[in-house]
């Protein structure tokens, strides 16, 4: 039996920010809700077998909160 795979797409509005700056997440996906973490990247790969490296970042506001899904005209 196949999952049903998750169609989700999202983006920032920045590429990076600084401490204290504001960064906004655009997301569209047809489930009705969903659970985001943000990541930091720390440098590249190693090696085509080896992990992005990165490192949580926590948001209180964000990590960890249910998100009310909404499907966008993106497609």
């Amino acid at each position: 039996m196949m999952k049903e795979r998750l169609k989700i797409v999202g983006y920032a509005d920045k590429i990076s920010v600084q401490p204290g700056e504001e960064l906004k997440f655009m997301v569209s996906t047809s489930s009705p809700k969903y659970t985001a973490g943000i990541v930091g990247f720390s440098g590249g790969m190693t090696g085509p077998d080896s992990d992005l490296p990165s490192e949580p970042i926590f948001a209180p506001c964000f990590s960890g909160l249910d998100q009310l899904g909404r499907k966008h005209g993106m497609e």
